[in-house]
């Protein structure tokens, strides 16, 4: 095996792939010689990788419980903690509710839907020893994206995100676009907070603006006691 440059001063001593995905990204388990483990995924697009690396920064800014990263520099990986657990379930889209109400649910539903991320089935939550959610892999996400509403209007996987369904509350048309965002339990202080740690990141204008998009949808749904469109904040 070629020889692997230190992680924090300690040298790799085992490599586990654990998978390819459909973009061809490389995701291994890396465990070091004193016996920590790390996952480190290598990238096909270098646009891919600074977007994930973009939402992760922002995730942790927010208080979210995801996969802290350990190593961003190197240009085409990113190097994670590894979350010692098990998976939140299969590789669905649906959960059930004795999942997505454990602790940290709520924190994860509340990023998924101001990332827009489309990919946050039962393989990409882990749940930890001590029965804490945690997320992981971001790379699908679609604050990026030129279209307002990428991942809330297409629900590319019968409904991106099972936590984003549990903790907000949403009206979806028949193909899946979102037609209106209902009252929610998320209150002003906390969607000030996840503004100002988007804020804290190195998200391009565009991106900060369609989370500020969504946090608008969730706060006029609260102030008026009503549902707001789609239309409302995307005219």
């Amino acid at each position: 095996m070629q020889q692997e440059p230190p992680i924090n001063g300690v040298i790799v001593e085992d490599i586990v792939q654990l998978n390819a995905g459909l973009s061809g990204d490389i995701v291994e388990l890396l465990t070091m010689e004193d016996g920590t483990q790390y996952v480190r995924k290598t990238y096909n697009s270098i646009n891919v990788r600074e977007r994930e690396r973009i939402v992760a920064q922002f995730g942790e800014a927010m208080g979210v419980p995801v996969a802290k990263t350990v190593l961003s520099d190197v240009d085409n990986e990113l190097v994670f903690e590894f979350i010692e657990g098990t998976a939140a379930g299969p590789l669905s889209w649906v959960l059930p509710d004795d999942i997505t109400e454990l602790p940290g649910g709520r924190e994860l539903g509340l990023f998924d839907f101001l990332i827009s991320n489309t990919d946050r089935h039962g393989l990409n939550a882990r749940i930890t020893t001590e029965g804490t959610l945690v997320g992981i892999d971001h790379g699908s996400q679609g604050i990026f994206s030129d279209d307002w509403l990428f991942g809330l209007s297409g629900f590319r996987h019968a409904g991106d995100s099972p936590f984003i369904r549990r903790w907000v509350p949403m009206d979806v048309g028949d193909s899946g676009q979102l037609l209106a965002v209902l009252p929610n339990s998320f209150t002003r202080k906390e969607l000030q907070a996840a503004v100002d740690a988007a804020a804290s990141t190195e998200m391009d204008e565009q991106a900060f603006a369609q989370v500020l998009n969504r946090v608008d949808m969730l706060l006029t749904a609260n102030a008026s006691g009503a549902s707001t469109t789609a239309e409302d904040v995307f005219p």
